[in-house]
This record gives C-alpha cells, sequence and structure tokens, in this order.
C-alpha cells in the first residue's frame, strides 16, 4: 500500500510542477497585459519582473519539465516587455527553435522577430519570422510577409522587401511598400501610395522612414509631402511636429531659413503641448552642431541658458548643455598658443564640443590648433587622429602627415601594432588631467588643513563610584 502510495505521489510531481509554478506565472502574465492594456505602465513593469523571475524558476528547478517551452516563453516576452531585448532573444530562440508546440513556437517568433529588429539586426529576424510563414493561421502568414519585408526593407534591400511586402495582406504592408518604394528610388509610385495613407489619415504609417528615404533621392518631394502632412489635423499633433523636426534638421546645415522655417512652423503647431519645448530644444541642439566658431559658441550657450528657463521637463537637460557649452568656451577663449598644459586642455575641450555638444566642426578647430600651436606636443598626434574620425575626406592626407611628423610618437607606434610603454603614460597624465580640467586654466585651490578637534577640559571626575562607606 504504502508503495503504491509513493509511486502515485511521484506521478503528480509534474502536475505540481504547473499548478505551483506555470499556473502563478501564468497568472502574472495575464495581470501584466491587462495592466498594460489599462495604461498602468508601472503596474505593468512590476508584474512582468516577477514573471520573468517565476518562469526562471521554472526552467531551473525541473528543466525536463514539459513545461519548459511555456516557461522559456514567458520569460522571454517578460523580458521583452521590460525593454531588455538582448536578453529575450536567446530563451525564445530556444523555444522557436525546439518547441513541440506550434503555438508556443509562434508567439516565440512573433517576440522574438520584434526584439531583433529592435536590436538593430533585421536580418537575424528572418529566421524567426520564418517560421510563422508555415502557421496554420493566414492573419500570422500576412503578418510573416509583412514583417520579413519589412526586415529586408530596413536593412537596405528595398527590392526584395518590396516584393515580400506586395503579397501581404497585413493590415500594415501598404505603408511600409511606399517606404520601400522610396528607398528603391521610385518616388512617384511612392508619393502615390503615401498620398492613398493620407487620405485615411493613417497614424501607424512609417512616415519617418518613408520621407528619410525620399530625402536621399530628392528632398524636395519629400518635404512637398511633409508639408501636406503636417497639415492633415487629424492625424496626431505630436507625430506632425516630430515629422517637421526630422526635416528641419536635414534642411538647417544646407539651407539655414529653409531650416529655421520648419523649426518655427513645428514649435507653432505644437503651442500649448510639451511638443513645443521639444521642437524649441532640438532647434537649439540642431544650431549648436553647426557651430565652429567661439563667437557662434557662446551665443549658442547664451541662447540654451535662456531656453532653460522656460523649457518645462527638458530644462534640466537644457541647463548642463548650456553649462558645457559655456566650459568648452571658456577653454577655447582662455588658451594661449604654447602655454603649458594647453595642448591637454584643448584636448579635453575638443573631445567635450564633440561628444557632449555634438559640434564636430568646433571640436574639429581645438584638434588642428593642438597640431599648430603645441607642435611639439606628444598629443599633438592624438589630435590628428582625432581629425581623422571627424573628416573622412582628408584621411589620407592626414594619415600622411602622421608618418611624416611624428614617426615615433607613442601612439603612432601603438596604431601601427607596436608596443610602447610611453602611451600608458600619456594616457594616464591625460586622465588625470581630466579629473582638475579647469577651463580656464586656474590650478584647484590646495584643500584646506584639518584641524584637529579642540579638547574641552573635562570637570574632574573620580576615578570609580564611591563605596557608601567613604562617606
Amino acid at each position: 500500500m504504502r508503495r503504491a502510495l509513493a509511486a502515485l505521489l511521484l506521478l503528480t510531481l509534474p502536475a505540481c510542477v504547473y499548478y505551483n509554478g506555470m499556473y502563478n506565472t501564468k497568472r502574472l502574465a495575464g495581470r501584466a497585459e491587462r495592466a498594460e492594456r489599462d495604461g498602468r505602465a508601472s503596474d505593468a513593469r512590476g508584474l512582468w519582473s516577477q514573471v520573468s523571475v517565476k518562469a526562471e524558476s521554472v526552467v531551473v528547478r525541473h528543466p525536463d519539465s514539459k513545461y519548459v517551452p511555456e516557461a522559456l516563453l514567458l520569460k522571454g516576452t517578460a523580458l521583452a516587455r521590460l525593454g531588455d531585448c538582448a536578453a529575450a532573444v536567446g530563451p525564445l530562440e530556444r523555444v522557436v527553435l525546439t518547441a513541440r508546440s506550434a503555438e508556443f513556437a509562434e508567439r516565440a517568433a512573433l517576440v522574438a522577430g520584434a526584439c531583433r529588429v529592435t536590436l538593430g539586426d533585421p536580418l537575424g529576424a528572418l529566421a524567426s519570422y520564418g517560421r510563422l510563414a508555415l502557421s496554420r493561421h493566414p492573419d500570422r502568414r500576412a503578418f510573416a510577409l509583412y514583417a520579413q519585408g519589412r526586415a529586408l526593407s530596413l536593412s537596405g534591400s528595398y527590392e526584395e522587401g518590396y516584393a515580400l511586402l506586395a503579397e501581404s495582406g497585413h493590415p500594415r504592408a501598404r505603408g511600409e511598400r511606399a517606404a520601400a518604394l522610396a528607398g528603391t528610388g521610385r518616388l512617384p509610385a511612392a508619393v502615390a501610395t503615401a498620398d492613398s495613407l493620407l487620405a485615411e489619415h493613417d497614424s501607424l504609417a512609417p512616415w519617418d522612414s518613408l520621407l528619410t528615404r525620399m530625402r536621399r533621392h530628392d528632398p524636395e518631394p519629400a518635404a512637398e509631402l511633409s508639408g501636406r502632412i503636417a497639415a492633415d489635423s487629424l492625424l496626431p499633433r505630436v507625430l506632425r511636429v516630430r515629422l517637421l523636426l526630422r526635416e528641419a534638421e536635414f534642411w538647417l546645415p544646407h539651407d539655414s531659413a529653409r531650416g529655421d522655417s520648419r523649426f518655427a512652423q513645428a514649435s507653432d503647431l505644437g503651442r500649448g503641448t510639451p511638443a513645443a519645448n521639444e521642437a524649441r530644444v532640438r532647434a537649439a541642439m540642431a544650431r549648436l552642431r553647426l557651430v565652429v566658431d567661439l563667437q557662434a559658441l557662446q551665443d549658442q550657450a547664451q541662447g540654451l541658458g535662456d531656453l532653460s528657463e522656460i523649457a518645462g521637463g527638458l530644462s534640466g537637460e537644457v541647463s548642463l548643455l548650456a553649462g558645457t557649452a559655456r566650459r568648452v568656451g571658456l577653454a577655447a577663449d582662455s588658451t594661449e598658443p604654447g602655454e603649458p598644459d594647453g595642448d591637454l586642455r584643448l584636448f579635453l575641450a575638443g573631445e567635450m564640443a564633440r561628444d557632449s555638444l555634438g559640434s564636430p566642426g568646433f571640436a574639429a578647430v581645438q584638434f588642428r590648433r593642438i597640431i599648430a600651436e603645441w607642435p611639439e606636443s606628444p598629443y599633438a598626434a592624438k589630435a590628428v587622429f582625432a581629425l581623422m574620425a571627424l573628416e573622412p575626406a582628408h584621411h589620407d592626407s592626414l594619415r600622411a602627415d602622421l608618418q611624416r611628423r611624428y614617426p615615433d610618437n607613442p601612439y603612432v607606434v601603438l596604431a601601427g601594432g607596436g608596443d610602447t610603454p610611453e602611451y600608458a603614460v600619456l594616457e594616464d597624465s591625460l586622465r588625470r588631467f581630466a579629473q582638475s580640467f579647469r577651463p580656464d586654466g586656474s590650478r584647484p585651490a590646495p584643500p584646506r588643513p584639518v584641524r584637529p578637534p579642540v579638547q574641552q577640559p573635562q570637570p574632574n571626575q573620580p576615578a570609580r563610584p564611591r563605596d557608601p562607606v567613604d562617606r
């Protein structure tokens, strides 16, 4: 009798795995999806975090259970919803490859493919979407053609992508067909398809991709289409503002008046909403990217400082950018040719202009100053390397200068495959200088000496409590 009971308990253990592990995990996933539908983003994130942990627990504790594919599916889905696609693709693609259940494999393929696209690997998504092409569900097969065509288009294979998109009956395939046509350069056909989408006020069409690809071939038709989109009051205002901003950023380096006009149009369209602040901030940042001379940088720093007072939720970001612009400008203005540590100060100013301000032109000026004003500096070669990345058109001539002027420089030796201990010394010096960097070249004040605390006189205390007999 006891043996029979023990055998029965062993047989019921897999069921316990499901009811104690999978049941709770699936219940949490259902609650997370409801929270997303209700717009409770914070609650949804918390629930998806629990789903990921519980699903992982099922896999670790019961690796041979038949419920492992479902647990991996829930884990990967939870990670994807939490924005961690890099961690999600592993368990999801394992389900796609190994799950006996077609339903689990197809659900995993949907999420895995989307994650691959999010990670910038559209071609990697093709294998997942290919699994959906064999689905029994017509809507999934239509989605597979749409998703594969879009993935090919995102990778630059516009003709191949268009061919698949043309076969798909998915509702969003038409918008992607227009974008693929724009990529091939067939702009009249792209515009005709886009106009049909615009007539339906389609807010889900890939307007940004479509316009960006059109501009590569001819910016004028893109500008005309952008204007018609901006005038469609039935499309979301935020969408229209952001499309105008992208066009303004495109035009500003080529035609400043046209760029400024689009920025003003975007700001007017977004008036009374956070989109207006976004328009003003992006306009300031776009102008900052074009700065080359010191006066222009100082003007932009002043403008950013004024903007930080009215930028709403973006005030902190704008204030930080204004402060960085002022520091870079002060370093460039206060550094005299040949002065001690001036080459280090200008190199840091150039890096800040390039990396923090996004101003490659101003950065290049600082690097060129190092080469001209500190020709014997060991950092002059490092400045040339920085210029090679900023000015690819001059790459060959700059490389020739390196070999001619600085053949024994540690940076040049290292780039040629050699080894020199001086490189580490130079980099350490630059790092330590950066830690105490003062834009105006002043030295940090020495730390104040710490005075020992003054000992206060204490009243005399008996060495031990007196015994009553001492009284």
